[in-house]
């Protein structure tokens, strides 16, 4: 990341990467743009939707899909100008072509929902080797798709003896967009992990989801947790906390097993 430095302002041309794992496809987005101040911006991807992903024999990809991004200026003293806003799709090893945003200005402690960027169309792309592969891969295995819908933070303070009080609800859904087969899965555990330390893991009951079906899943973390913190932990911490935000990781194990219909 380069910046222009003068007297009055910094101004800074970025790149944000942003991954999607959408049914059927990945696919990943560069966000360039400039930004005055550079600092406490954060992006997030809200929803995705992907109704057209295909490669035709003549190596024509045909796609479109659906992006909402959040940006969170978490700073409280000074607003954000956006500018030259550009998104690049990348997937598998090709570039799509780019759309443009217009720009804006944000306000101290403000999120932004982005208007809906929909990239559609068609594009010659080239498969080989790895790329091929992992297409193929994700094709075939692009029936299931996981996807946070909503999460609240109610409790999250650490004390004086190193002790963290969270409490943390947060609603998955998991689709299953087969057409001919029901899916069952067993074994879910869920392991929220923040600032390089894990917390208690929750354990759900197994269930069995119908074609073309989309269950919702309800997980609640509750509790104290010893919660020593150094080094570059502690700073992310301690300036999280500061910004009123708090970076959290929910990892979902589970094994999925498809019944044949």
């Amino acid at each position: 990341m380069g910046c222009n430095c003068s007297a009055a302002c910094v101004i800074c041309s970025g790149l944000v990467t942003i991954i999607l794992i959408i049914s059927g496809g990945a696919v990943c987005l560069f966000v360039f743009l400039n930004v005055v101040p550079y600092k406490h911006m954060k992006f997030h991807v809200t929803d995705a939707s992907l109704k057209e992903f295909y490669v035709t024999n003549d190596d024509i990809l045909h796609y479109k899909f659906a992006v909402n991004i959040s940006v969170r200026n978490s700073n409280k003293l000074e607003r954000i100008s956006y500018r030259n806003i550009r998104i690049y799709p990348y997937c598998y090893g090709n570039y799509l072509p780019w759309v443009s945003l217009t720009a804006f200005w944000q306000g101290t402690k403000n999120t932004t929902l982005l208007p809906l960027v929909l990239f559609q169309g068609q594009s010659p792309v080239k498969l080989r080797g790895s790329n091929l592969k992992n297409f193929n891969n994700d094709q075939r295995d692009g029936t299931i798709k996981f996807r946070i819908i909503d999460a609240s933070l109610t409790e999250f303070y650490m004390t004086n003896d190193d002790v963290l009080y969270y409490n943390l609800a947060v609603n998955i859904s998991v689709r299953n967009s087969n057409k001919m087969d029901r899916t069952s899965y067993h074994g879910i555990r869920s392991n929220p992990s923040c600032y390089g330390r894990d917390l208690a893991s929750i354990s759900l009951p197994s269930l069995r989801q119908g074609t073309k079906n989309t269950t919702l899943l309800h997980h609640v973390f509750q509790g104290q947790s010893l919660f020593k913190l150094q080094g570059s932990h502690l700073r992310d911490f301690n300036n999280d906390q500061r910004d009123g935000i708090c970076n959290m990781n929910v990892n979902l194990y589970l094994t999925a097993q498809e019944l044949y219909v």
